[in-house]
């Protein structure tokens, strides 16, 4: 099963170095919003900033962007 990584980038990067093993893109997009929105909750921003600056970044396990959005996007964004 391919493995997947769930970076928040804004004015620094926040990189996920364990990753997420799943079936594949479509599940990866699904677990990126859950995560956007599990990490927003109760919060309006991160490290001084807004969640609008943030972005969540996906990449596969050699590195390839597969997706990104910004997090004050994610209930919002088609996947």
């Amino acid at each position: 099963m391919p493995k997947y990584f769930f970076n928040i980038a804004g004015g620094t990067v926040v990189a996920d170095t364990e990753g997420t093993e799943l079936p594949d893109v479509k599940a990866a997009a699904d677990h990126a919003r859950k995560v956007a929105v599990e990490l927003m909750q109760g919060r309006s921003g991160m490290l001084g900033s807004a969640w609008s600056e943030w972005t969540m970044v996906v990449t596969d396990d050699a590195g390839v962007e597969v997706l990104s959005f910004r997090l004050a996007e994610a209930g919002a964004v088609p996947f």
